[in-house]
């Protein structure tokens, strides 16, 4: 469907109850998109979709019929949810990450053999605390 001349497209943020992951969801509902946040700590996980109004789940399978997967998810778990990631993802998927620190996101993208995905490691210039963003909605 489309909301504001752009299509809704499913996207899903692994560790998106945490700050970050949470603003983003945020951000891509309220432009139409449907998100759904995975977690490992389901009641911060449900508080963190309610707040959202996205969809939620306690494992990452939802990232096998994506379109766009965001790892934001803890340094340490980066790498591993990346590799996991472009296992089952579908042929076309982006896949990108919210890392501040590269080095494990950079290896394990390096280790991708497909080459039917979209990769972006991606580095916000801003925090889930920034005050005011145009792009909020606030």
């Amino acid at each position: 469907s489309l909301h504001g001349g752009v299509e809704s497209m499913q996207i899903v943020i692994l560790g998106g109850s945490g700050r970050f992951g949470q603003w983003y969801a945020g951000l891509l509902v309220r432009a139409g998109h449907a998100v759904t946040i995975t977690g490992r700590n389901r009641t911060k996980l449900e508080a963190a979709a309610r707040a959202v109004g996205a969809e939620w789940a306690t494992d990452n399978t939802p990232a096998s019929t994506a379109y766009v997967v965001i790892v934001a998810a803890s340094l340490p778990s980066v790498g591993r949810l990346i590799d996991d990631t472009v296992r089952v993802a579908r042929p076309g998927t982006l896949v990108c990450d919210l890392a501040s620190v590269k080095g494990e996101a950079a290896a394990a993208y390096a280790r991708v053999t497909r080459d039917d995905l979209e990769l972006a490691s991606l580095h916000p210039l801003h925090g889930p605390r920034t005050p005011r963003l145009p792009c909020r909605g606030d």
